[in-house]
């Protein structure tokens, strides 16, 4: 048996295990623990960090606030400084069952799955124990980042069951639906998505997910997310671009061009932009103008769909039709790989 199962089995097993050593541990300066508590449990790991830096620099001796922090900076993405204080809270005497765990919820964090099942069986088995929603929330993260957004959905379906405290409830909801898009159940994952904005409306990337899930279908709603989005953050590239394909193709051409004119001298070598920018030329009956762009999509990402689409079009428009045909040709074995992937038949009815 692997040292992380075993690690597993003993927190199980052993009677005393503190909530604690997976939620907050006591003692310390009230202040600055309480911040950290507040904030982490907002998931606002960077305030949570900063208040904990600042307690343990009084309280260098804090066993259990160095194995707080390991945790908090692992949500974080932040491994090396995990590592850190794992390390200080060994020397000052810590548990190594705790700091076990913590080094195997951080490989799966990470995506690596060879404790995974192990991991996902003791969740099942355990549904109540304390360390249960860290592990699932680890385990989840890394499935979605090495594409396994089925096994993924396993494990945010029981995190959600346990029912999370509101912040951890809009991030499951926010990850299931990445994981049901990659399973090509898109209508689902935008009702995911409207049910964590409904929790927590201030919450950026299901908005983002859901605007561009609406973006083909309903470009104008799809607006009004982008809109405040780019309220919220001015500035950022794939809000702009969502404003920009919204624009165009609700016919606003000329919004469409302001903002891409930006994104293209900022972000040259950008598939999504250039295809986009293509796009809009084709639209506006400017296919010389597109094709350029549009071949450097291509030669960017030959195997994404939307350059290979777009680059179909222009060439119809230009006449070169024995070229638009082998492009579209392509797309089609494009779109049949992808349904593949998500495990649907392409040539069932």
């Amino acid at each position: 048996m692997g040292r992380a199962v075993k690690a597993l089995l003993f927190l199980a097993l052993v009677v005393g295990v503190p909530l604690w050593l997976f939620l907050s541990p006591p003692g310390g300066g009230p202040d600055h623990l309480t911040a950290a508590r507040d904030a982490i449990g907002r998931r606002d790991f960077a305030t949570a960090r900063r208040e904990l830096d600042t307690h343990l620099g009084n309280n260098p001796r804090d066993l259990d606030a160095h194995l707080l922090a390991a945790q908090t900076a692992r949500r974080a993405d932040d491994g090396p400084a995990a590592e850190g204080h794992l390390q200080q809270y060994l020397d000052l005497g810590g548990d190594p069952d705790a700091v076990a765990l913590e080094r195997t919820l951080r490989r799966s964090q990470e995506g690596d799955s060879s404790g995974g099942g192990g991991a996902l069986k003791f969740c099942t088995d355990n549904p109540d124990h304390p360390a249960v929603p860290f592990m699932l929330e680890a385990l989840a993260r890394g499935l979605l980042a090495t594409g396994r957004p089925g096994q993924a959905l396993t494990c945010l379906d029981l995190w959600l069951a346990r029912s999370p405290p509101p912040a951890d409830r809009v991030q499951a909801l926010e990850w299931r639906g990445r994981a049901l898009e990659g399973m090509g159940r898109a209508p689902e994952a935008a009702e995911d998505y409207r049910r964590a904005l409904a929790i927590d409306p201030g919450h950026a990337e299901a908005r983002l997910r859901l605007a561009g899930f609406l973006t083909r279908d309903d470009p104008r709603e799809a607006l009004a997310h982008y809109e405040r989005l780019e309220r919220d953050a001015p500035g950022r590239p794939e809000v702009l671009l969502g404003l920009a394909r919204c624009r165009r193709q609700l016919g606003d051409h000329e919004a469409a061009g302001r903002i891409l004119a930006g994104l293209t001298a900022a972000r040259p070598d950008d598939v999504d932009v250039l295809t986009e920018a293509g796009a809009l030329a084709v639209d506006r009956g400017r296919p010389a103008e597109a094709e350029g762009l549009l071949r450097k999509a291509v030669a960017l990402a030959p195997d994404r769909r939307d350059p290979n689409l777009q680059l179909a079009r222009c060439l119809h428009d230009l006449g070169k039709e024995a070229e638009a045909w082998e492009v579209s040709a392509k797309v089609k074995k494009l779109e049949e790989e992808l349904l593949r992937r998500i495990g649907v038949d392409p040539g069932a009815p």
